[in-house]
Formats: structure tokens, C-alpha cells, sequence
């Protein structure tokens, strides 16, 4: 779209996709994109020969980048600048120092506002570089409200002619894409999750209200507890994640019925924080 950029149009999905009640994955590199990290998005960051794939929540964007709030991030790349981005920062301020004064001050505005408070060649730097450090924040800033509408149907992935897109992945040599995208087991993997919503749908006498029918998004809340349906490998692998982190996890089988001869194993369900849950479906052939 004219006058914004690709990361703009990812921001203003990403909050518009979670305002929608999705949970979020942003699958890039690009540290910029740290500042949208939310509850319920993150960052897929795919690994390389220096570093492993990780998925990065709050938690780890203020450890990574250490700062109290992940909006902070802004303010820290403003600062300390970027050359790969042609980002300036404040001239003589690194990433070290930036830190310090978001520590300290907050956010960059806090810090020109207290800038008496400062000695030497520091306040110096600090004040000759007032316009462009603001600058530099507006450029690193993602902007996310882009007039445009999220419609999760057009965001859904279709094969419509799968011998095209097979000839592409061998033009471009992705030999994996072909095995993954257009295997058989691509395509039980999308049966299986059919199968499981109809279970929800079947299921009676369940032991909570969370498995009825009702469900369709991700995210359920019951009074004062936050459900968080699990139905992708990403999502999966962050909670191994976290649970691994855990020294106490409570654990649950969520089954159809209460007589365990005849019920049937819907899913199975974890607690390792209050008011936090999360539910793996499973169809009845995966046990």
C-alpha cells in the first residue's frame, strides 16, 4: 500500500488478528518486530548454523533486550540506532548506554526532558541529538493501525491447483516444501483436526464446560481463568517449553464421559500458572 511499508501491513494484522481472539506468529529475524510482541503474539524466529529456532514471548523480548516493557523496545532502537536499517540513533549513544537511560527514564522523550541532570560529553551527545533520536524512534516505530481489513478467510491457505505449485517448488528446488505442503500427510494432518471438532460436538456428559461446542477460537475465558487452546505445532512446542521451565504442572485427561469404561479421551489438559490453562485436543485414535 502506498506510503507504508511490508512491516506495517504485518503490525496492523497481527493486532487486528488478536483483537480477533487469534494467537499470532510472526515468522522473522527482524528484531523491529519485537515491539508488537504481545500476550498473544510472538515471534517464530527460524534458526540457522548460529542460532536454533526459538519462539520469543514477552518474557524473552525483556530479557533479550532488557528493558521493564516491551514497548521500550522503541525507545532502545532509537537510540542505539541501526545501520543495517539506515537508522541513525542518537550519535555516540550505543546499546549499553541506551539501556541505562530507559532504565533510568523510561522512554526517550523522559530522557531530552531530564537531560540537565546529565555531565559532560554524555548530556552533550544527549542534546545535540534530540531531532535525531525523535527521528530515528518514528522511524523504527511499526505502525499498526494501515487502513485495511482482516478477514481470516482470505488468510487461509489453499491449494487450488497443486500441480502448479509442485512445479514451483521444484523450479525453486524446495524439496522439503513438496514433502511437507503436498504429502498425503499434509493432508491427514487436516482431517485429524476435522475429526477433533466433531468429537467436541459429540462429546456428552463432559467433565467441563471448556470442551462444549461453543468453542471455536483459540482463546476461551471462564470467569477468571484464560483457556488457551493448543491446535498448532508451534504452539505446541511453546508449551513444552514452558512447561519444562515449571517446577510444579497440574495435569488433567478431559474425557467424554465420568464411567472410564465407556468414556472417551478428548484431550488432555495443563495448569502450570494460575488462572492459566492449556487443551490439547486429541481424537480418539491418537491413544
Amino acid at each position: 500500500m502506498d506510503g507504508y511499508e511490508a512491516d506495517d501491513v504485518i503490525g496492523t494484522l497481527a493486532k487486528k488478528a488478536e483483537h480477533e481472539g487469534f494467537q499470532v506468529y510472526m515468522m522473522t529475524s527482524d528484531k523491529d518486530f519485537a515491539q508488537l510482541v504481545s500476550e498473544n503474539i510472538f515471534i517464530y524466529r527460524p534458526g540457522n548454523k548460529w542460532q536454533p529456532t526459538a519462539i520469543l514471548g514477552i518474557t524473552e523480548v525483556l530479557e533479550k533486550f532488557d528493558v521493564q516493557k516491551v514497548d521500550q523496545v522503541i525507545d532502545l532502537l532509537g537510540m542505539m540506532g541501526d545501520t543495517a536499517d539506515n537508522i541513525p540513533g542518537i550519535p555516540g549513544i550505543g546499546k549499553k548506554t541506551a539501556q541505562k537511560f530507559i532504565a533510568k527514564y523510561g522512554a526517550m522523550e523522559d530522557l531530552f526532558e531530564h537531560s540537565n541532570e546529565l555531565k559532560g560529553k554524555i548530556k552533550e551527545k544527549v542534546e545535540a541529538g534530540k531531532e535525531i533520536g525523535l527521528l530515528s524512534k518514528k522511524l523504527v516505530t511499526i505502525i499498526t493501525d494501515v487502513p485495511i481489513k482482516f478477514d481470516e478467510k482470505q488468510l487461509r491457505i489453499e491449494l487450488k491447483d497443486e500441480e502448479a505449485v509442485k512445479n514451483l517448488f521444484k523450479e525453486l528446488e524446495f524439496r522439503r516444501l513438496i514433502i511437507r505442503v503436498l504429502s498425503s500427510k499434509s493432508n491427514n494432518q487436516v482431517e485429524r483436526i476435522t475429526k477433533k471438532k466433531q468429537i467436541l460436538k459429540k462429546g456428552k456428559g463432559m467433565q467441563m464446560d471448556l470442551f462444549s461446542s461453543s468453542i471455536i477460537k483459540n482463546n476461551v475465558k471462564k470467569g477468571h481463568t484464560q483457556y488457551k487452546i493448543i491446535t498448532t505445532f508451534l504452539e505446541a512446542k511453546r508449551l513444552i517449553y514452558q512447561l519444562n521451565h515449571q517446577k510444579k504442572v497440574s495435569v488433567k485427561l478431559c474425557t467424554s464421559s465420568t464411567d472410564s469404561f465407556k468414556a472417551n479421551v478428548l484431550g488432555i489438559s495443563f495448569c502450570n500458572i494460575e488462572e492459566q490453562a492449556y487443551f490439547i485436543f486429541l481424537p480418539h485414535n491418537d491413544l
